[in-house]
Order: C-alpha cells, then sequence, then structure tokens
C-alpha cells in the first residue's frame, strides 16, 4: 500500500509515506456485517462455432496519459487492449457470442446471420494463459468496464469491420481501467520471460501466468473511502476480504479525491503504482508474506518484515518498467501541470539528497530499511555500471522469491526478511554460480545488507553446554512519522525460537562496566505487530537498578503453547547506560545461544 503525502517532498527517500491495511476474513454476503456483494459476471468464455455467419473484425485500444520528468501530461498514441473479454450481444440482451482480442487488440470473430441491431463490447477482463485480472468498478457492484459498438446486419451481410471508440484518457476515463490491465499484462509478460536460467540448469522454474486479481478503481474516488477517508489519497492492496467495510481481496486503485480527477491525486496512470500494488499481490501468490502492515516511508528504520514487502513492490516495478525509478504523479496537465515525485532505487546514479544511507550506518541496517531493500534487489539484478551491480538477473531472485522448498514461499520460513533472502540466493549461488557471489556480496556491502538473519529474527535453540554472551546499547527514542518509536534497529534484537513446552521459564541476565543500559524482555506471537500489546504473549519489565552493574529479567512460560515465537530483548531508554552484554536461561539450565 502507498499512500502520498506532500510533506514527504522534502525528505530524502520519503515518497514512501505509507498506511498498509490488508483487511479481515470473510467473502461473499458475509454474516459478519449487513454489507452485500454482488458477483462479478463470469467471462464470457462460451464461444459458439458458426458456418456461413457474419465475419466481425474491430480493433480495440486505449489512451493514456504520459509520465515525465514534468508530471502527468496529455496522452501517447493509442495503446493495443490485449487478450481482452469480447462479448456481441442482441438486441434482447441476449450474448450471440464470445471472444478475446488478440496480442496487437484485433477482434475476428463470427455471429450468425440473423438480421437485427447487435452490440459488440471490450471489458476490462482478461481470463486464461496470458494473464488474469478483472479491472471493475467497485466491491460493491463488482462491473467491468467497457467500449462498444452498436452495428446492424441484414441477410445479405457477409462481414464488417466495426470501429470501436478509442477508450479516452479523460472524460469518461475508460482509458484508465485499460491502463490498469495493461500494467497486468506486462507484469506477467515480463515474469514469463526473464524467470528462467538456462546457465544455471534447471534450478529456476519458468512462471506460466499468475492466479486471477481483481483490480478495484473508480474515477474519482479515493479506496480509503472504504475506511470513511475520502479525501486522503491512497493505494493499496487488500490481501483478505473485508466485510466490515465493503472490501473485496484486490488491488485497490487511487481514482482521484471527491470527483476530482485532474487536479487531485490518481494513480491510474501511474504504471510504478500500479506495479506496486501488483507486487503485493504476487507475494502473497508466489512468495509468502510476514508483513505486518502499517505506517511506513524511505526515511525510517522499521519493521524488517515490512522493509521487506514494500522494498519487494519497489523493486518488482522497476524490473517490469525497466527504469531504476519509482515514477508518482499528483494532479495532470488539465489542472496545473502536476507534480512529479520520484526516487532513483540505482545508487550509481542517485542524487545526493537520495544518499543510500545516513552517515553512521551500520552492517545490517538496511534490513531494516525499505529503500535499502529496493535498491539490493535492483543491484542484484543489474550489471551496468560502478554501483557494484551484481548481474545476476530477475531468474535468481524469483527463484528464491517462489521457491517452496529453499525460497520465501516454504512453510518453514518464519519472519521473511530480506536477510534471510540473501541468504537463500547466496546458497544458490554458492551451488550453481559461485563466480558471482564476490559481485553478490559487494552489492549487499554497497547497502549495508547481510545474507544471514544476523540483523533479525535469528534462530536461538537452547544449549546445555558452552557459554555465549551477546551485547546492547540503545539509543534515545525518535520519532518517526509522527511517532515515538524505539528504533529497531539500535535498540532492539531479536530472535526466533521454536518453543516445545519442555521449560516454563526464561531469564535474561545482563551487566556491563559502570551502570549498564537497563534491558526488557518480550515475547512476541508469530505474526506480531511491535509494540502492540496485544502481540505480546510475555513480558518483563523489572524496576531499573537491580544493582549498580546487573540486571535479571524473567518471563513465566508456564502454559505456553508450544510454537514459533520471537524474543525481543529492547533497551529501556529511560534508563540509557554503557552497553550491557547479557544471555538467557531456562529454568532447566539451558543457555540460549546463536
Amino acid at each position: 500500500m502507498r499512500l502520498k503525502t506532500l510533506h514527504f517532498l522534502a525528505i530524502a527517500l520519503g515518497f514512501f509515506a505509507i498506511s498498509c491495511s490488508q483487511g479481515g476474513g470473510g467473502s461473499g454476503q458475509s454474516s459478519q456485517s449487513s454489507f452485500s456483494y454482488t458477483e462479478e459476471p463470469a467471462f464470457c468464455s462460451n464461444f459458439t462455432s458458426v458456418s456461413g455467419g457474419v465475419a466481425i473484425t474491430a480493433h480495440a485500444q486505449f489512451l493514456a496519459r504520459q509520465v515525465t520528468a514534468s508530471g502527468l501530461l496529455g496522452p501517447g498514441p493509442a495503446q493495443d487492449i490485449k487478450y481482452a473479454e469480447v462479448v456481441v450481444v442482441n438486441s434482447a440482451g441476449a450474448t450471440v457470442q464470445c471472444g478475446t482480442t488478440d496480442s496487437t487488440g484485433n477482434i475476428s470473430l463470427q455471429i450468425p446471420r440473423a438480421p437485427g441491431t447487435y452490440n459488440l463490447k471490450v471489458n476490462s477482463r482478461a481470463a486464461g494463459s496470458i494473464y488474469n485480472v478483472s479491472v471493475l468498478n467497485n466491491p460493491t457492484q463488482n462491473l467491468p468496464y467497457s467500449i462498444g459498438s452498436g452495428f446492424s446486419i441484414s441477410a445479405a451481410t457477409t462481414s464488417l469491420d466495426l470501429a470501436l471508440p478509442v477508450a479516452p484518457f479523460d472524460g469518461s476515463l475508460e482509458g484508465g481501467a485499460f491502463n490498469i490491465m495493461d500494467q497486468i499484462y506486462l507484469a506477467n509478460q515480463y515474469l514469463r520471460q526473464n524467470s528462467s536460467c538456462p546457465s544455471q540448469g534447471s534450478v529456476c522454474t519458468q512462471f506460466t501466468v499468475a492466479p486471477q486479481v481483481r483490480a478495484y478503481w473508480t474515477p474519482g474516488l479515493s479506496p480509503y473511502s472504504y475506511y470513511g477517508n475520502p479525501s486522503t489519497a491512497i493505494s493499496f492492496y487488500s490481501k483478505l476480504d473485508d466485510p466490515s467495510v465493503g472490501l473485496r481481496r484486490g488491488l485497490y486503485i487511487q481514482g482521484g479525491i471527491k470527483g476530482d480527477v485532474n487536479c487531485s491525486d490518481t494513480d491510474h496512470f501511474d504504471n510504478s503504482v500500479i506495479l506496486h500494488e501488483y507486487g503485493h499481490f504476487l507475494e502473497d501468490s508466489f512468495g509468502k508474506s510476514d508483513s505486518p502492515g502499517g505506517s511506513h516511508n524511505g526515511n525510517a528504520i522499521i519493521d524488517p518484515r515490512l522493509a521487506w514487502s514494500e522494498g519487494w513492490s519497489n523493486f518488482f516495478q522497476t524490473a517490469v518498467i525497466g527504469s531504476a525509478t519509482y515514477r508518482d504523479t499528483i494532479g495532470n496537465s488539465a489542472c496545473t501541470g502536476g507534480t512529479f515525485l520520484g526516487v532513483n532505487l540505482n545508487i550509481e546514479t542517485a542524487t545526493s539528497g537520495q544518499d543510500k544511507m545516513p552517515a553512521g550506518t551500520t552492517m545490517g541496517e538496511g534490513v531494516y530499511r525499505e529503500v535499502s531493500v529496493s535498491r539490493t534487489l535492483w543491484d542484484t539484478i543489474d550489471s551496468s555500471g560502478t554501483d557494484g551491480g551484481a548481474g545476476l538477473g530477475f531468474a535468481l531472485v524469483w527463484k528464491t522469491f517462489s521457491d517452496s522448498i529453499n525460497g520465501f514461499h516454504s512453510a518453514a520460513v518464519h519472519f521473511r526478511n530480506i536477510g534471510l533472502f540473501n541468504q537463500f540466493l547466496r546458497d544458490t549461488l554458492s551451488t550453481v554460480w559461485s563466480s558471482k557471489l564476490a559481485a553478490f556480496d559487494s552489492a549487499l556491502s554497497q547497502e549495508y545488507q547481510v545474507a544471514s538473519s544476523a540483523s533479525y529474527a535469528q534462530h536461538l535453540a537452547p544449549q546445555n553446554s558452552g557459554t555465549c554472551t551477546m551485547s546492547l546499547q540503545g539509543i534515545p527514542d525518535t520519532y518517526s512519522m509522527g511517532e515515538m518509536i524505539s528504533n529497531q534497529f539500535k535498540s532492539n534484537l531479536f530472535f526466533e525460537i521454536q518453543y516445545d513446552g519442555t521449560y516454563s521459564s526464561l531469564t535474561l541476565n545482563y551487566s556491563g562496566s559502570g551502570t549498564p543500559s537497563d534491558l526488557d524482555l518480550y515475547l512476541y506471537q508469530e505474526n506480531y505487530t511491535y509494540d502492540d500489546v496485544s502481540s505480546i504473549v510475555r513480558s518483563s519489565a523489572h524496576s531499573y537498578p537491580e544493582s549498580s552493574s546487573t540486571g535479571l529479567e524473567s518471563i513465566d512460560l508456564s502454559g505456553l503453547t508450544p510454537g514459533t515465537y520471537l524474543i525481543n530483548v529492547r533497551v529501556n531508554t529511560s534508563h540509557l547506560g554503557q552497553p550491557a552484554n547479557f544471555y538467557m536461561t531456562t529454568n532447566t539450565g539451558a543457555r540460549f545461544c546463536p
């Protein structure tokens, strides 16, 4: 999800000002709410073979505004509507023929030679082996957009070349619906053309086609209207149906504000935004997501699961478009010329206002930064310039992203973040393309990335022998997007544990020279939201200091259901001090070690 506000234009890397919500459960006409849906009409697939009929030909096209460094301008050349649903109905409204446009927008079909009047419509839907999408008006009615033309035939008519209107870029704006549809087509084409890696043998899996997705878009309407905020500009992906507000699973594309499609923010021609949201759908369908959602922007240190999800989608749109710039606009040339927003995801050509990291960055911090995730992925596939691009191409990235055994689609993976992604990809390289390891490691170093879970959610297992000590020193809480928040990278350490029920308490022992920082201990459920008390299943925050140089924190695990959890060792920034060295033990005497 991407929420834009002009406030962030002045902040380096601050164009990602986002508030994400993936919706709740339920589908169809749910008992959870009085809200009811009219299901989308069935796709017209009943093609009828006709002998001696009337041959109908036509050409379907749309117009889209051009995104430039000057903003959103007038339309470029007409573009073909590819593989879209075609329906011919008679004067009684009965369907007499179904079909699709071809790769160049051409229509060729036959209807029975029955004198009368007919209507041919091209709908904003596609289904089949090329791509699967329905661009619909809203989740209540679920109706596609269309262009069409009426015509008549007589008993003597044998063929008819029908002139269809070009879907417009303004006015009724059907061109917006077909442009959204076209971006989904381009994404599927890109994946088909870039998912095989013949030089690495059979390690990569050839992409065929993505599942069907609904894209909801209404000219002049912000999707945040469904949450009662019609003046807030936002596009997002809803992972689940949410009957409480009337959402269906799908992409929600910004159409304007309160009927304004020219001077307000729109996204139906902002291809970066459309593909970004489709990237979330692909993550949900092929890669799986652990993202908790929530506000984020390119300047902030955020939850690594959220940084991964948003960073992946930023990167995916650059891969499909073939440019390292994320392009967004507010307004268009029919108003005052519009505003162009762009962030360069290639550090080689980024300006000083788009520095990859602030001064004082330490290794591993990139795991917590959305733009660093995007740039790391771009450098992984990019081979041009001198910025440390690894030149791996997209196929190995897709393999890692979608692999159900040794990748992000595996059910055994928890707390998905780019450090873990880098580890999987590096393991593949060491087996099939070891000559690229140095280039990949260099690309990671450019963005202060690691190829492990060392910076986040490192697995800890209780050990009955040996010792280990870790260290943590916090920094004062800082404001991030208007909220006082603990620095998740510098004031926190996160560890994954698989709790088996064999111990009933966990104790944090810490000490340091002088007065050490006060450490607190939290245990989060797997699908946690940081600092949300409903996600914290156990915690300890004893008084400080317990002595001049040592501290003790303990949590009771009695009755805890075995499963996957996240340990959070956090500096209480009300009591900052010297670095604290710590270790954790169970009541059975075992010590947790990385």
